[in-house]
């Protein structure tokens, strides 16, 4: 007799953090992932037939709706201005837009976009003709074109036409973006209405709800986090972020979605309670935060069972997520042959389901569901094709009914419910109940990356003074309907940027952005915040806990002045297992000038960062390092923490004169 089929459970997460500011969008990355990720996911999911369920952000899809409303970006309103009629910084801008994208996958399949890159990225880009200005604005979006989109004729002629393009052809291609923007929320109610799919949703501005419930269950997970004194505690915003995210998938589909994944998987006993007061009947987190909630009753097939969990409001059924399978579509098979990363998949499963049956039989297989739960846009653009060709050669195979069938969330929750309303009462009564949730997310179950240091919980402590006052000076709709003013700030998106391990070239808008908005509802307010909101949150914090340590740079002999020098000193400061090396600078490099700072470990791996006047480039063996430059004269790199680093700073001197100075670093 055959086994029973390995049930599975794809939850795909679309989310984007909420960019509006003064009529437009200070960030495109809404548009560029609808044109190349939203659509395209949709499509290629409809052509098999498996089930799946797609969590939408409602701050995301009311982005989409002002896109329609003729809200825009800034590639938008570059693109809007004739090449001839560009300003050097306009150029420049249009240049860091341009090579803000991953070579290999995304600019290599455009041959032309492949030619100019090399001097777009080193800012060669001074004989540029207007012609090729206006080739690199259709090139960046049609490299933001999904696999399935570029497939309609619109955008397959302007592929095929590859160079030359006429500013016809650039309105065509920012068209076919509005074009596929318009389509999503149809293609998913559409979708959802033939039972292809389930939808389901995060709070509305995507917060990590157990944090704005109450800061201190940060300390579940580690007992030894630093955590904001007073705490934030505001349950009732937490109710308005999910009573608000059901009604607005309701409002737009006629259908109250039955689940919810919440922020980055982030649940707690009061998170869940909230949530299950609003009738959200499942949702979902992290094998990590299974294994912290169950302790020694953890087992290494725990994870693939629904577990009820009870409230003091009902109870919520929960699903938590294969960490190293999901990650395994997230992080390691974008670098793989689709066959080769398949038959891995595949393999896991099998492994998976072999320790079902050797643990309590066959028959567990019949309650059993394996959750694989991922980003469903940023890590694509990774993948050769988008990940079209992967994702093809996965379904295509999960579609043997024999081996494997796959459910959405909430039939998952409702088999494994009928499976156990059958079962005897013996083997029902304490079945996959979890008495109680430690608190957690699902990156390393903690809530590390939001809150704990010094500028994250400066931050919450903004907020928690803001929100205090305007109980107090503001009419409750002030702050309850208006998008983006009050509870847009406790997205969790402007804590995550604030941790120092993540890098982009636009971080610092973040930073600037909260502030504006904490700025604003304090001027509402008539009041002055309790510190400097024109200066970064970072700068506020440093000088109370910075531990780091200096190290002069000299060049030649110390008691010569180098009155031509452009490095002062470097300094090192540890948190963790992260370290952060600041290069400080005398004065910016002017043109054909450049410093260069060499770092290697113990090891001999090797690290370094050249500057320039106008860029910053760093070369590390690890993806996760990179780097922030915070002012004209200050650049930091963050790196893995090392014991002591070898360093070589060379500066490139006007004149074509070199300097040298070798250093030892160590706290």
């Amino acid at each position: 007799m055959q086994s029973p089929p390995l049930r599975l459970c794809f939850l795909w997460h679309q989310h984007q953090p909420d960019y509006t500011d003064d009529g437009g969008f200070f960030l495109p990355w809404v548009r560029l992932h609808a044109a190349k990720d939203y659509l395209d996911l949709l499509e290629i999911i409809s052509d098999y037939p498996l089930k799946h369920t797609i969590n939408v952000v409602p701050s995301l899809l009311y982005q989409l709706d002002e896109y329609g409303r003729g809200r825009k970006d800034p590639i938008q309103r570059l693109c809007e201005i004739a090449p001839s009629a560009l300003t050097r910084e306009q150029k420049a801008e249009l240049t860091q837009w341009a090579v803000t994208v991953q070579r290999h996958t995304m600019v290599v399949p455009l041959p032309r976009y492949n030619e100019l890159f090399d001097d777009l990225a080193n800012n060669a880009w001074n004989e540029f003709t207007d012609q090729d200005w206006l080739d690199v604005m259709v090139l960046l979006q049609l490299a933001w074109v999904g696999p399935v989109s570029r497939r309609r004729p619109a955008v397959a002629a302007l592929i095929d036409k590859g160079r030359n393009f006429s500013p016809d052809d650039l309105i065509a291609v920012m068209n076919e973006h509005l074009y596929s923007i318009a389509q999503v929320q149809s293609k998913l109610c559409k979708m959802s209405e033939e039972g292809l799919i389930e939808v389901s949703v995060s709070p509305y501005y995507h917060p990590i709800l157990p944090l704005i419930c109450d800061t201190d269950s940060a300390r579940e997970a580690r007992r030894d986090m630093q955590v904001p004194n007073p705490p934030f505690r505001n349950v009732d915003d937490a109710h308005w972020h999910v009573a608000s995210a059901l009604e607005d998938w309701y409002q737009r589909s006629g259908t109250r979605p039955a689940g919810m994944w919440p922020a980055e998987g982030s649940i707690s006993m009061q998170a869940l309670d909230v949530m299950c007061q609003h009738g959200v009947v499942w949702t979902a987190s992290d094998e990590t935060v299974l294994r912290n909630s169950l302790g020694s009753a953890w087992h290494s097939t725990s994870a693939y069972f629904v577990y009820n969990v009870p409230t003091t409001s009902g109870s919520i059924a929960a699903l938590f997520r294969d960490h190293n399978l999901s990650d395994s579509i997230g992080f390691e098979y974008a670098s793989w042959k689709a066959h080769d990363a398949v038959e891995n998949f595949v393999s896991r499963l099998e492994r998976i389901r072999t320790r079902l049956i050797q643990n309590k039989g066959e028959q567990e297989l019949v309650n059993a569901v394996v959750p694989i739960i991922l980003d469903g846009e940023n890590c694509w653009e990774y993948y050769k094709g988008n990940g079209e060709h992967f994702l093809r050669a996965l379904f295509s195979r999960l579609t043997d009914e024999n081996a494997y069938v796959t459910l959405t969330c909430a039939e998952a929750v409702q088999t494994s419910a009928a499976t156990l309303a059958s079962a005897s009462p013996a083997r029902n009564k304490h079945h996959h109940v979890l008495k109680s949730v430690t608190a957690g997310s699902w990156i390393n179950g903690t809530f590390d990356v939001w809150i704990g240091s010094p500028v994250k919980n400066r931050a919450w402590s903004l907020l928690n003074e803001v929100r205090a006052l305007a109980d107090w000076h503001l009419a409750p709709d002030t702050w309850h309907l208006a998008p983006g003013i009050w509870h847009g700030l406790e997205a969790s998106d402007w804590f995550w940027w604030y941790d120092e391990k993540h890098i982009a070239p636009h971080k610092h808008l973040f930073d600037e952005m909260f502030r504006k908005k904490l700025k604003e509802l304090f001027r509402k307010m008539n009041i002055i915040p309790s510190i400097n909101l024109d200066i970064p949150l970072q700068d506020t914090v440093e000088h109370e806990t910075s531990n780091a340590k200096r190290f002069d740079v000299v060049f030649g002999r110390a008691s010569m002045h180098e009155a031509n020098a452009l490095t002062s000193h470097l300094t090192l400061e540890t948190q963790e297992n992260w370290q952060r090396i600041r290069v400080h600078l005398l004065r910016v490099p002017t043109n054909g000038e450049e410093v260069v700072l060499s770092l290697k470990d113990r090891y001999n791996l090797e690290r370094s960062i050249m500057i320039t006047s106008d860029q910053v480039l760093v070369r590390s063996g690890l993806r996760d390092e990179g780097y922030e430059r915070k002012s004209p004269l200050e650049i930091s790199i963050y790196l893995h923490s090392a014991a002591h680093w070898s360093a070589v700073v060379t500066e490139q001197r006007n004149g074509g004169r070199k300097a040298e100075a070798e250093m030892e670093l160590s706290l």
